[in-house]
């Protein structure tokens, strides 16, 4: 009995639910054939109205080509070339958080920099102690390629908290 009372009490009181679990998850995907060329991925906060936190898991670089790779924090707003994020999961609601590829965005302070080859062509940066909060400006976070001629290829996971 005593120990029926300890599972069912938690379920009552919902503590048996995380929060983080319940969270929609998204995508943000951008591929692109380069000649001479850079090319940037960016999540951007939705300002006053939207996600009331952004909360990212992690960004993915991939080039065919050697690059470098650099993770920015807090440039100018973009505006241009928007894409509409995907939910990992068909019942998720859409995205209210912006992206965009390509980016307008301007540079923001460097966070990370990688450097990728032929045989290391893929970076993998967890991020889930990061969170863009809204309601506090435009800020962003932003995967940029180096100029090269070949193919890149830049995602970001996130989740939002609604």
């Amino acid at each position: 009995m005593r120990k029926l009372f300890l599972i069912l009490i938690p379920l009552a009181l919902g503590w048996a639910t995380t929060p983080a679990l319940a969270q929609p998850e998204y995508v943000a995907y951008h591929e692109d054939a380069l000649t001479s060329a850079g090319v940037a991925l960016s999540i951007q906060a939705p300002g006053t109205t939207g996600a009331r936190v952004v909360r990212m898991v992690r960004a993915v670089a991939y080039c065919s080509v050697a690059c470098d790779v650099t993770l920015e924090r807090d440039g100018t707003a973009a505006s241009a070339t928007a894409l509409t994020p995907t939910p990992v999961m068909s019942q998720y609601p859409a995205a209210l958080t912006k992206a965009y590829s390509g980016s307008d965005v301007g540079t923001g302070t460097v966070i990370g920099k990688w450097s990728l080859s032929t045989t290391v062509s893929t970076v993998v940066i967890p991020l889930d102690t990061v969170a863009i909060f809204r309601g506090t400006g435009t800020p962003n976070l932003t995967l940029r390629v180096s100029s090269i001629t070949g193919t890149a290829r830049l995602w970001f996971d996130f989740k939002e908290e609604r």
